[in-house]
Order: C-alpha cells, then sequence, then structure tokens
C-alpha cells in the first residue's frame, strides 16, 4: 500500500522551501487558530495544503486538530445525554446501572456495556456538576 513520506517538523528548519526564518506564516491557519472550534474551522483545516507548512506552522496545524478533537468530545459528551438522560440513581454511594440507555450508549459506540456505563456517567458528572470543564472542552482549551 502507499505510504505518504512525511518529514517532522524539525527536519525542515534548513529546507530551502519550508525555511521557518522569515516565513510568511499561513494566513488559513492563523485564522483557526483565531477562532471557535467547530464544522467551520474543520472545513477550512481540510483545505489548508500542509506540504507548504513550514515548521512553526505545522505545530500550529496540530494544535488547532486536537482542538478539533475537544470540540467533538464535547458534541459526544452531549449526545450520551440525549440517550441516556442527565439523572441518575445512586445506590450505596455508587452509580446504579441504566440497562436499556448503557445498552443503546454500548451498540452505538461499539464498546462493552461495562463501558458505556463509565461513559453515561461521565457525561452526567460534567453537564450536572462540571459545567465549567464541559464548556473548556466545547471551546477546546482542554484535552479529552
Amino acid at each position: 500500500m502507499f505510504q505518504k513520506q512525511i518529514q517532522s517538523a524539525d527536519s525542515l528548519i534548513g529546507d530551502s522551501v519550508l525555511n521557518a526564518e522569515g516565513a510568511e506564516r499561513n494566513s488559513q491557519l492563523a485564522d483557526v487558530l483565531a477562532s471557535a472550534p467547530g464544522p467551520d474551522a474543520m472545513a477550512k483545516l481540510l483545505l489548508i495544503d500542509k506540504s507548504t507548512l513550514g515548521p512553526a506552522d505545522r505545530v500550529d496545524l496540530l494544535t488547532c486538530w486536537q482542538r478539533q478533537v475537544s470540540w467533538v468530545s464535547s458534541q459526544e459528551q452531549e449526545a450520551t445525554l440525549y440517550v441516556a438522560g442527565t439523572q441518575y440513581l445512586e445506590k450505596a454511594g455508587e452509580f446504579d446501572v441504566d440497562c436499556a440507555q448503557r445498552e443503546d450508549v454500548a451498540t452505538a459506540l461499539r464498546m462493552s456495556p461495562h463501558t458505556a456505563q463509565n461513559r453515561i456517567d461521565v457525561a452526567r458528572t460534567l453537564f450536572n456538576h462540571l459545567p465549567q470543564t464541559i464548556n473548556a472542552l466545547a471551546a477546546g482549551d482542554i484535552a479529552p
């Protein structure tokens, strides 16, 4: 199978085409860095020609994609609540099991029911008790 050969950013420092010194930063990438993560930013990232980026821009590209991953994670947490609901029961100090909802989440995400229950519990905790954390995740300020 064909594999694309990609040089690491630090190996490009002396490259005459991708020289970081004095090279203008990629304006599309700068625009994405300044905007909130989401579908519009993702669409802009997909249009960037990665082969023309200098070393610093390549690092920024990676940063931009990590912010998108955080945003997607916040959306997944919210979608989990739409399947399982925001309320959880407590029994003897531990979360009770939500049979039907847990099975729906497990099936949708192709994971074990136990892992699905953990996902439900995390989503509920984030939205019910840690709104600043879920907001930071949605803004791409923290990694999932």
